[in-house]
Parts: C-alpha cells; structure tokens; sequence
C-alpha cells in the first residue's frame, strides 16, 4: 500500500515479467455488476472471448461492482443483486480467465465496505 497526500492509500502490485511476446490487450472498466443498468450478457460475453482468445490478456479498470450500502449515495434497495453476492458473482465470473489478468486498478465503487455497510 501507498499513502498519497490527503491521507489515500492505493495498493501498487508490479508484474515483472509477462510471458507474452504478443497479445491482444483487453481493458474491462465500469461494468456496475447489480445494478439494473448492467449489461451482464454484454460482459460475459467478453469473457469468453477472452477465455477463448489464447492471445487475450486483460486490465480490470475499476467499478467491476455496484456495491451500493446503506451508507453510499447509492440506492442500496435498487440494485439487481445484494453487495455480497456481486462480490462471489464477480469472482465466479473472473475465474475462468485469471491467468490473463495482469492488474487492477480500482474504483470508487471497489472501495473497501463493512459487511455491515452491504447489509440492506
């Protein structure tokens, strides 16, 4: 972790080396999963072609999930499904292609909640 100035922290992970000397970058950002504006097929549709594609590697850029609480400006009650099982269907989602993921950077919507805060 690295603390910026204001008191933020980011988390830096570094990839040396990538056994690649050819690939087709993907770069996944927003997709919202729970919320009702989330185009799902949409994204697991990209997964397959990634999983598909022995050339694909992939960047996850943030907002993966809705994860709106009760104590975000989200509306918690709105969304397709509860904080913590956007969380489990992410990683269920991801899976099949995590060894081309080669970093995440995350998003507002990623930041770290309580249970307490998920719990509508």
């Amino acid at each position: 972790m690295r603390r910026l100035e204001g008191g933020d922290t980011i988390e830096l992970v570094v990839c040396e080396h990538v056994d690649a000397p050819e690939c087709r970058l993907w770069g996944i950002s927003d997709v919202h999963l729970g919320s009702p504006d989330c185009d799902e097929d949409l994204f697991l549709s990209d997964i397959a072609a990634i999983k598909d594609d022995p050339l694909a590697r992939v960047i996850l850029n943030g907002d993966l999930l809705q994860y709106d609480t009760k104590k975000s400006k989200g509306d918690v009650y709105r969304q397709k499904y509860p904080p913590g099982q956007q969380k489990r269907l992410m990683r269920d989602y991801l899976t099949p292609i995590k060894d081309k993921i080669l970093g995440i950077i995350g998003g507002n919507h990623d930041e770290l909640r309580t249970e307490e805060d998920a719990t509508p």
